[in-house]
């Protein structure tokens, strides 16, 4: 019963995690000079289940017209890592196949990983994701993978950095709170 209440937890802090580090991404993205266009994360974190088959069956449709097409992708794996992780795996591995050093890519797979508590795999995928960019959803990968390890110093130092990258990113600062209580 721990163990099931200790992933449905671990569903939810993933989810958190990726809908908070999304926002800050579009709005980093907005307010740049050169924004290109991309997916809003706020919208991947309204879906109902429904609503994200739904999706998944159209973004099939037009993958299946225009396969390289980047925003296509990127909307997939993340209504992927939210509602089915080895779909997002599997698609995060069609970007890397192209370009090995995708840190949206890396990024999202860690998180999918995590999602399925293979934190082995998502600390070896944010790991790389940080290699490539810096980012606020890695960092929060790792400081949640050093958390379920008892690592909290390590998890603490993770979630501070991710708040340098986005001094708003209110998982992390969520994160910190519940280590310094």
């Amino acid at each position: 019963m721990k163990r099931r209440l200790r992933v449905v937890a671990g569903s939810i802090t993933v989810g958190l995690s990726l809908l908070t580090a999304g926002v800050a991404f579009w709005l980093r993205l907005a307010s740049s000079p050169h924004p290109r266009p991309t997916v809003n994360p706020l919208y991947i974190g309204q879906l109902s289940p429904e609503e994200a088959r739904a999706e998944l069956q159209q973004l099939d449709q037009e993958l299946s017209n225009n396969p390289d097409q980047r925003l296509l992708w990127e909307k997939r794996i993340l209504i992927g890592v939210r509602f089915d992780p080895q779909m997002a795996i599997a698609d995060c591995q069609t970007l890397l196949a192209n370009d090995s050093a995708d840190p949206f890519a890396l990024s999202h797979l860690g998180a999918a990983y995590l999602k399925l508590n293979r934190t082995d795999k998502a600390r070896h995928y944010a790991a790389l994701s940080l290699q490539q960019a810096p980012s606020v959803l890695a960092h929060n990968v790792l400081g949640q993978v050093f958390l379920q390890e008892k690592h909290t110093d390590k998890a603490k130092n993770h979630f501070e950095q991710a708040l340098q990258l986005d001094a708003d990113d209110q998982f992390a600062q969520s994160m910190l709170e519940r280590l310094t209580e």
